[in-house]
């Protein structure tokens, strides 16, 4: 380097150093990201100096490196020197806040789409706007990809770039803006769909393909007949790899958009790229042919280009297709057996030795177009340089697809075409894998001859093979495997290749792994495009995704969900897959859109659903909306009393006949073979909010139970009593399920012990390590009290799991400590029972939330206090329980029985003919008790205290009322906030 240049990069490193008015990269800067984040974030050094690094795989993820800072309003300028690779580039923003919290994005800038395999600068002014209180920059990507963020700088005023720095690659007009036309119908007469199609003639087989469009208002985007996908938002643009789809010679594209106002439009622009450099750009023009559904003739219009009204500027993706390389191959393999390994070693051109060759990479793609993966394990990629020969090897897995595959080498922004490669069957017949466990007294199930503790581990975040290692270490075998709403297909099945990858991976660590795949039936955008009707319309006009009235959505899901089972299934790592778990609306909990805010579904769908319902009642017709169902909920004469007490069951009874559709539906099809349960059940912890209780719908749970139960129920512990110095609880009733023949699942999701800078919304963080370990170990003995599987998840911005050592060991001894244990026999003398009366709960808008706090919500946490095992069953479990009772009894001897004021007449009737007389209840009376057999009643001005004292033995009133008791069939602790005491030891096994 001459002696001029470097003292004018140092002089600007100098320079910069003092103006940045970021910290530096280190652990100071805050890591964000979705629920989807399957990510791994550190940092790492770039050329002697720290810089980020971010990987994502997954379509719908997102992950970013954050620093906050309060800054005067006026010019600043962000630059960052990144390289990498991204389906949607790799991106800095900056998000400003007022003084409430609210945000508005104030700058974002993005590298092109593709490989940035020698450095670039991002680098962008923006202004801090005058009501700023607070500024958040980030680095990190959206979408699949992998980058390295160095040296981030921000500095005031309007600022060039560093001297050297680049700006990154060249690119053809066709890739770095729009020059497509806005295209419509001529004579637009109010039509609601128009078919656009072209055809393009490729002279070679594509290497790469890309387009992006958007349209008004929705479309669904063909290639070659084949669904790709589509949006409801023209305001959005979206981009479509449609390589894999493409051939050598004519091939068609068709998009269907649908108009729901006056004027539509379609706007498109893509290009293909082969091996012999040759390029063909699409774009929406006057060249396009238009059909109409209905066969009338129409005339094409070609109406301008961006920027034009009514839709202005629109985002552009910049794509940075990846070069062609095709090097003289020295070995190649052409016929392996599962299990065995890929062999590939050829002469690398000139174009590679400046390449970083470690990033070489395999795909694999089957006749259908559907990439597969066909091993658990990294390339093995080896560059002799004396010789020139690159060595690219693989280990397939023994559970691999057989098949015949099209191959590439992909990586450091090129594309080596390997040919076809044929996979025969493994001479190891994969394992068969394991029926779900079922309610029982044990703690233990078989898999195999394995005998393992209830425990299962959520690969919601998981990314590297160590997380499956490790867990494979505490003798756990049972795991839970995400489909996400954005893999659910136009072919009506959720995308596999992603899950399956991750099938082989857990089974190359854990041959005796069981699998449930664990679906988010939350609809894509496509689907709303095509269902608009179907979509949640809120009281309020705002729109959600699907409503929970579709009929639609019913059919689709199940048919997506069994597609999808049998695809998966039918190869030989899907002979591991034991059941499926559904997940739906917010939070994947089946929590109903608007539950949070009081808003309520009055889309076409659900009034026709409440019509039926009515009908179906023989009640007098009500109309959506309502002004009675207004939230916040005030005084209603008679009338509004009626329609509110109607239409919270109707919500509630909706819910579960959906979800007791799903489980007869899936039943149906697949008989015992696999098990199918939900996330669902929130009705105990929503006690304490109207709003959602009345809302989200889960109050329907003891319908689903009575009438089509499920084979397991997932809930995680309870929000409100997660803080270290209280107990946990189940958010519904746990022995209920048992009761119905459901294994019920407990989340342990303590989470960040180890990121003291990160916490989680729902509770506070528990920051140590000794504190985590020992709240592990009382969840254990809470869920090992009911029999109940543990799933082990935790969203750590740094590890991403239980993945410390410390932790991982303290999970083997916790299986190996539970083993022993037997679940409590439910209907002992001993015991208390929580009757919770669900659905007559619809009625609780007529009570004070304080009262549903502490006796529908935090009473559970309140008897685990008296020293006693404890019950939660629904009320109709608890009148007709005897017919199920594990124990040889009659009736209970200690009840609690929460707002007895919103008991029926026949509920009161039935509780005197099995217990005799009730005392005198009043509507806003906390509770009805059971004790020794004789009733009382704890009016409104009752506390937790006095439920505790009602029940609590001589032993736990010595105790006093901040120690938790954990009882089951042959084991008793106790833990006071500072010892977890054995009282009774299990009985050996």
């Amino acid at each position: 380097m001459k002696p001029l240049l470097l003292m004018c990069l140092l002089c600007d490193a100098m320079l910069l150093s003092a103006q940045n008015l970021l910290p530096p990269v280190s652990d100071s800067w805050e890591v964000g990201r979705n629920a989807d984040g399957i990510s791994a974030f550190g940092i790492v050094e770039r050329d002697g100096r720290p810089a980020f690094h971010v990987k994502v795989k997954a379509d719908n993820a997102y992950t970013f490196y954050r620093s906050y800072g309060e800054f005067q309003p006026g010019d600043y300028t962000l630059s960052v020197e990144v390289t990498g690779e991204s389906a949607n580039g790799l991106a800095a923003e900056v998000y400003s806040f007022d003084k409430d919290g609210k945000p508005q994005l104030v700058m974002l800038t993005k590298t092109p789409i593709g490989v940035i395999g020698e450095p670039m600068w991002l680098h962008k002014t923006f202004t801090v706007p005058d009501d700023s209180a607070k500024l958040r920059v980030s680095v990190g990507l959206s979408g699949k990809g992998e980058g390295i963020f160095a040296q981030p700088i921000l500095m005031a005023g309007r600022q060039p770039l560093p001297s050297g720095a680049s700006k990154g690659p060249a690119l053809s007009e066709a890739q770095s803006k729009w020059i497509a036309d806005w295209i419509w119908l001529k004579d637009d007469s109010g039509v609601p769909r128009v078919d656009f199609k072209k055809t393009i003639d490729l002279a070679a087989e594509p290497t790469s393909a890309f387009v992006q469009l958007t349209a008004d208002n929705a479309y669904e985007l063909f290639v070659n007949g084949k669904s790709i996908g589509g949006d409801v938002d023209w305001r959005s643009v979206e981009l479509h790899d449609i390589a894999a789809i493409l051939h050598k010679g004519k091939n068609t594209l068709e998009v269907r958009v649908t108009n729901f106002d006056e004027g539509g439009g379609l706007l498109l622009q893509g290009l293909v790229l082969d091996a012999a450099g040759g390029r063909t750009e699409i774009q929406s023009d006057g060249t396009w042919e238009i059909v109409l559904p209905d066969g009338q003739p129409a005339a094409l219009a070609v109406l301008g280009k961006v920027p034009m009204a009514p839709w202005g500027e629109l985002s552009f993706h910049q794509v940075m297709p990846p070069t062609v390389c095709t090097p003289k191959f020295v070995e190649a393999t052409s016929r392996i057996m599962a299990g065995e390994v890929l062999h590939y070693v050829f002469i690398a051109p000139d174009i590679l030795l400046k390449k970083k060759v470690l990033e070489l990479k395999f795909r694999f793609w089957d006749a259908t177009g559907r990439e597969t993966p066909l091993s658990a394990f990294n390339d093995f990629v080896r560059l002799v340089p004396e010789t020139r020969k690159a060595y690219v090897e693989l280990a397939t897995s023994p559970y691999a697809m057989p098949g015949t595959y099209r191959g590439e080498i992909h990586g450091a922004g090129l594309v080596i075409p390997v040919g076809e490669v044929t996979i025969l069957p493994s001479a190891t017949p994969p394992p068969t894998g394991f029926k779900y466990p079922f309610p029982s007294l044990s703690n233990i199930f078989k898999i195999n001859e394995l005998e393992t503790s209830l425990c299962t581990h959520s690969l919601y975040s998981s990314i590297e093979e160590e997380h499956y290692r490790s867990w494979a270490e505490t003798g756990g075998h049972m795991y839970e495997v995400n489909l996400p709403a954005a893999h659910w297909t136009r072919q009506n099945m959720f995308a596999s290749t992603e899950c399956e990858g991750m099938l082989l991976k857990i089974l190359e660590n854990d041959p005796h792994a069981g699998i449930v795949l664990k679906f988010r039936l939350d609809t894509p955008s496509w689907w709303v495009a095509t269902h608009p009707d179907d979509v949640f319309v809120s009281n309020n006009g705002r729109r959600v995704l699907q409503s929970f009235c579709s009929e639609a959505w019913r059919h689709d899901a199940l048919e997506a969900i069994c597609a999808t089972v049998r695809e998966l299934t039918a190869r030989p790592a899907g002979q591991a897959i034991i059941g499926v778990l559904l997940m739906g609306f917010r939070g994947g909990e089946f929590q109903l859109w608007g539950e949070e805010s009081g808003e309520y579904d009055c889309s076409p769908v659900a009034q026709e659903a409440f019509s039926k319902y009515l009908q179906e009642n023989m009640l007098e017709k009500i109309s959506l909306p309502h002004p009675a169902l207004q939230f916040p909920l005030g005084p209603v004469d008679e009338e509004g009393a009626h329609v509110r007490d109607v239409y919270f069951r109707f919500v509630a009874e909706r819910q579960a006949d959906n979800l007791a559709y799903f489980i007869r539906e899936f039943q149906r099809r697949f008989g015992t073979r696999y098990a199918i349960g939900m996330y669902f059940g929130y009705g105990l912890e929503y006690a304490g909010s109207n709003t959602r209780m009345l809302l989200a719908g889960h109050l329907g749970l003891e319908r689903l139970l009575a009438n089509a139960p499920p084979d397991f129920l997932s809930c995680p512990l309870s929000y409100s009593l997660r803080p270290f110095k209280k107990s946990h609880a189940f958010m519904f009733p746990v022995d209920s399920a048992r009761l119905h023949g459901t294994i019920p699942i407990g989340e342990n999701d303590v989470r960040n012990c180890l990121a003291p800078q990160s916490e989680d919304s729902s509770s506070p963080t528990i920051f140590s390590l000794a504190d985590t370990i020992a709240d592990n170990r009382r969840i254990r003995l809470f869920e090992a009290a009911h029999g109940a599987i543990v799933r082990y998840l935790a969203l750590h911005p740094t590890v991403d799991w239980y993945f410390d050592h410390a932790i991982v060991r303290s999970i083997r001894q916790d299986n190996e400590f539970v083993k022993p244990l037997m679940a409590n026999r439910i209907g002992d003398d001993s015991q208390v029972v929580m009757a919770a009366n669900y659905l007559e709960w619809t009625k609780g808008w007529r009570l004070p939330e304080t009262l549903f706090r502490t006796f529908a919500g935090n009473a559970r946490d309140t008897l685990m206090r008296t020293g006693r095992a404890v019950s939660f069953l629904t009320f109709d479990d608890f009148l007709t329980s005897s017919q199920y009772y594990v124990a040889a009894v009659r009736k209970w001897k200690h009840a609690l029985i929460p707002l007895p004021g919103l008991l029926t007449d026949s509920q009161k009737a039935a509780l005197e003919a099995a217990y005799g007389p009730l005392p005198p209840i009043n509507s806003d009376d906390g509770a009805l008790l059971l004790k020794d057999g004789n009733w009382s009643v704890l009016n409104a001005a009752a506390t937790a205290e006095d439920i505790w004292r009602a029940f609590a033995t001589p032993e736990a009133l010595a105790a006093g009322y901040d120690t938790i008791w954990y009882i089951g069939g042959n084991f008793t602790y106790s833990w006071n906030g500072k010892t977890l005491k054995l009282h009774a030891a299990p009985t050996k096994k």
